[in-house]
């Protein structure tokens, strides 16, 4: 009898080890990364299956941007990919565990800043481009140099009769060779901080609509329930409601709330994780784009 029960609890034990191995998510591995230059230079994402979903932000201050591909893991591939190309300086990946959610964390290090745009292959679903649009920075306005020219001093010794004689005012000696100007590294200037207006739902994307572009912005996604967190720092907020309804792309709301150093955006969608999804940042603000679209992006 006893024997019985054991075979009984091995079989349940074993039931239940098997349902275990089949809810967990499936991992992948990243394959290969490529990068490109040209007009619209790109790192690639190979892996061996489609990541459950991919995020991006840029750090301007850092010339720097962070793509997440979650569900992937870096496998094999090298932890630092130099790149061939004079834009893209080279790319660091690493394996991360956020909210018991395994991804491949790739920080892309950029000759200047950026737009990014997270785009998948139109066919093969388990690649992905991360493309850029750079942009060119401002320089801070120099005071001009002027231009001195300089005249030779007559010695009052050996000065004749007919010659002229420069006189230098009294408590002033001869100028100096002036020293060397250190030159100062070029800080990308920003406009007003956005203030957000607007909330759009179109075809295929929500538009954060601002008085101008949204720059600067860090996001993170959450599970359970599934969230996309935008904070816009620093940001202005002129919206009266607090939550606007989407009921599109699996996601059901949009809340926005405002802090005395940014403006938080949270996206709620109907499942445990947030679809996939890229951002864009648009001349009247930050779309966030959902669903299938061109390998080059749309603006």
């Amino acid at each position: 009898m006893g024997h019985v029960r054991t075979i009984g609890f091995s079989i349940l034990l074993c039931l239940f080890t098997l349902a275990a191995a089949q809810a967990a998510p499936a991992v992948g591995t990243l394959k290969e990364i490529k990068t490109g230059g040209g007009a619209a230079p790109r790192v690639e994402f190979i892996a061996d299956r489609q990541p459950g979903e991919v995020s991006c932000y840029t750090m301007p201050q850092l010339l720097r941007a962070t793509v997440d591909i979650y569900g992937i893991e870096p496998g094999h591939v090298a932890p630092v990919v130099p790149a061939d190309t004079s834009f893209i300086k080279r790319v660091t990946v690493e394996r991360k565990v956020i909210n018991e959610r395994v991804l491949t964390r790739a920080t892309i290090d950029l000759a200047r800043d950026a737009e990014i745009s997270i785009v998948p292959h139109p066919v093969d679903k388990s690649r992905v481009f991360a493309i850029f649009k750079p942009l060119h920075a401002t320089s801070a306005a120099t005071a001009p140099v002027k231009k001195e020219s300089r005249k030779a001093v007559a010695s009052p010794s050996g000065a004749s009769g007919k010659g002229t004689v420069a006189k230098v005012p009294a408590g002033k000696t001869q100028e100096k060779s002036p020293a060397k100007t250190t030159l100062q590294p070029v800080v990308p200037s920003f406009g007003p901080p956005p203030v957000v207006s607007d909330i759009r739902v179109g075809k295929e994307s929500v538009e954060i609509v601002a008085q101008t572009a949204i720059e600067r912005f860090t996001t993170f996604t959450m599970t359970n329930p599934g969230r996309l967190v935008i904070d816009i720092a620093p940001g202005g907020n002129s919206l009266s409601a607090r939550e606007v309804a989407i009921n599109r792309f699996g996601v059901g709301k949009l809340r926005i709330g405002t802090y005395p150093d940014k403006v938080r955006v949270v996206l709620d969608a109907d499942k445990a994780t947030f679809p996939v999804h890229a951002l864009q940042r648009v001349g009247s603000g930050l779309k966030i784009v959902f669903g299938p679209f061109a390998l080059g992006g749309r603006k």
